[in-house]
């Protein structure tokens, strides 16, 4: 696995999911925004972190209102994304991000659902969390992760 990757495959990113999977999981909180016909969904994500996006099933606005990142998609690569940052998500992009500095996030859908779960039916497609990696594979990918991320990063160690 390489990290980062300039040409990324969605191969590549579920990989980056399960080996991040491996290591203590960060809660980022999340708010909902309801409107006729209109779903947003803001995320924070704290400086430091990483983070990979669900599989989303929808074509849909993408609002970076603060913060910095950098962001791996198939379709579009690497891209460093600095706030304030709007564009149009393609259905069937999964993201992998790194957060440079705290960042808002916020995806618009159209929908007349409130239901949470209705809507993770409606806007996401479904993966397996273990991306079909036995738990030796996971833990591999893990190690590499954590080399490559100390290197990139020049870190002495990556808790």
């Amino acid at each position: 696995m390489t990290f980062p990757a300039r040409e990324v495959s969605q191969d590549t990113v579920l990989k980056f999911q399960v080996a991040l999977s491996r290591f203590e999981q960060l809660e980022c909180p999340v708010r909902h925004y309801f409107s006729k016909g209109l779903y947003l969904r803001e995320i924070f994500m704290p400086k430091g972190a990483f983070v990979v996006g669900k599989l989303h099933a929808t074509e849909h606005p993408n609002i970076i209102s603060c913060g910095d990142c950098s962001v791996w998609t198939a379709i579009d690569g690497m891209q460093r994304i600095q706030a304030p940052y709007t564009w149009i998500s393609k259905p069937g992009v999964k993201k992998a991000l790194y957060i440079h500095e705290d960042t808002i996030w916020t995806t618009c859908h159209v929908t007349d659902k409130t239901d949470l779960d209705e809507l993770e039916r409606e806007l996401i497609i479904e993966q397996p969390t273990d991306g079909g990696f036995s738990p030796e594979e996971a833990d591999a990918m893990a190690m590499a992760l954590s080399n490559e991320v100390r290197s990139l990063l020049q870190l002495e160690y990556l808790v």
